[in-house]
C-alpha cells in the first residue's frame, strides 16, 4: 500500500485529519476520550492496522506502528519509491527524502526516539536506537490544542 497520501496530504483512503469520524465504517474503539486524552480507534486496511486519534469526534492523527504490523507499505513521490518496514534504516530514508526535494528535519532527543519530520505535513518517522523504522504518524498538534483549549 502506498501511504504517500497519509504522509503528504493527511489522509488515509477516506479518513482525513481535521474531519469528523461520522460515517467511517469499521472503526474499532481502543479507548474513549478522557478529558484532554484523545479517543483512540483501530482501523484495518487489508492486513494493515492503523491507529486513528480523535478529539471531540474530530480526527487529529493517524499512526502506523511497525512493531506489530507485517503489512507492506511504501512511500512514493513521482518516480521515487521506498518500501517502508521495520528494517528500513534512517540513512535509506534520508537519502530518499533528499532525492525528492521534500522539506524535512532530523530531530534527535535524549528522551524521545530519533525522528524525521516532514515540515509541511506534520508527518513523522520514528526510529529505534539502532536506526530502524518504528512507526510513522501524522498528528496535528495545532488542531489538538484548538480543540482542547490547551495553548
Amino acid at each position: 500500500m502506498n501511504i504517500s497520501e497519509l504522509l503528504l496530504d493527511r489522509k488515509l483512503l477516506t479518513i482525513k485529519i481535521g474531519e469528523k469520524t461520522n460515517n467511517i465504517p469499521n472503526l474499532e474503539l481502543i479507548c474513549d476520550q478522557q478529558g484532554n486524552i484523545p479517543t483512540l480507534f483501530g482501523y484495518r486496511v487489508d492486513k494493515l492496522y492503523f491507529e486513528i486519534t480523535v478529539i471531540e469526534n474530530i480526527i487529529i492523527g493517524i499512526q502506523f506502528d511497525f512493531s506489530y504490523d507485517i503489512g507492506k507499505i511504501s512511500f512514493e513521490i513521482n518516480e521515487n519509491k521506498i518500501p517502508l518496514d521495520g528494517e528500513t534504516e534512517l540513512t535509506d530514508l534520508l537519502s530518499f527524502l533528499k532525492n525528492t526535494n521534500l522539506d524535512f528535519d532530523t530531530i534527535e532527543s535524549k528522551i524521545e526516539p530519533k525522528r524525521i519530520a516532514l515540515t509541511k505535513s506534520n508527518s513523522n518517522f520514528y526510529f529505534s536506537n539502532g536506526d530502524r523504522l518504528l512507526k510513522i504518524n501524522n498528528f496535528d498538534w495545532k488542531l489538538y490544542e484548538r480543540l482542547t483549549n490547551s495553548n
